[in-house]
């Protein structure tokens, strides 16, 4: 099983593309800053990482606004890991179940893939938007500024 300290570290270099923190508490304390941990978090370093923890901050990373129950509670860890079952990042489970490093390696990478299609259906929905906006409820072009 992979420690928190270990996994907290991973997260960082993935989200934030560097580990600045010199400790574990400094690293707890910049993802609980970042809302990535629950706020009443405690847990040991070297104690093993659990799939709700590590929920809460991969939906929170990733910008996953999930279902009703978490929309109305935030990402608690229950529903954090309730969410990343349904997008297909966990199998079923519970939140206080540990994860192993190569667990966590494969968490990364289908968060690496999640953060890529994200990302590029954004980029199609902002294009279509644009190309719309360029024309009048009729359906007749509308002039940009500057144009005649």
């Amino acid at each position: 099983m992979i420690s928190n300290n270990t996994a907290f570290h991973a997260v960082l270099l993935f989200f934030e593309g560097k580990d600045a923190a010199s400790d574990y508490g400094e690293r707890v304390a910049m993802l609980k800053e970042r809302g990535m941990l629950p706020g009443g978090f405690d847990a040991p370093a070297d104690a093993a990482v659990e799939r709700g923890d590590l929920a809460v901050a991969l939906v929170k990373g990733l910008e996953i606004e999930g279902g009703l129950m978490m929309r109305l509670f935030g990402p608690t860890p229950r529903y954090a890991t309730r969410e990343l079952e349904y997008l297909g990042f966990y199998p079923e489970g519970s939140p206080q179940q540990a994860i192993s490093g190569e667990q966590l390696m494969g968490l990364i990478a289908q968060a690496e893939d999640f953060q890529r299609t994200n990302a590029s259906e954004r980029a199609a929905r902002v294009r279509s938007v644009q190309r719309s906006s360029a024309f009048g409820a009729d359906g007749s072009r509308v002039a940009e500024q500057g144009e005649e």
